[in-house]
């Protein structure tokens, strides 16, 4: 069974699309978001996942935003 050209060539747009914003108006290089999968991009672009983000960038502060996510999952601190 072979998969259609159309959609294959609409992911790859949606791709390339993500990525240029993300580099354009979220201050990312080309290099840093080269190799990253679909989902991790749809990840950074639509929820600002800190796991994708300390991916990508490798900053402390990003490490420390999944430490604390991780702290409020873990004792029930969530709001509400």
């Amino acid at each position: 069974m072979t998969s259609s050209t159309v959609r294959n060539t609409n992911n790859i747009t949606r791709y390339n699309s993500i990525r240029h914003w993300l580099i354009n108006f979220e201050g990312y290089n080309y290099q840093q978001l080269f190799g990253l999968k679909m989902y991790e991009l749809e990840d950074l672009f639509y929820y600002d996942d800190p796991t994708v983000r300390y991916k990508v960038t490798g900053r402390k502060r990003d490490w420390m935003s999944i430490q604390w996510a991780r702290f409020v999952d873990f004792f029930d601190l969530y709001e509400g």
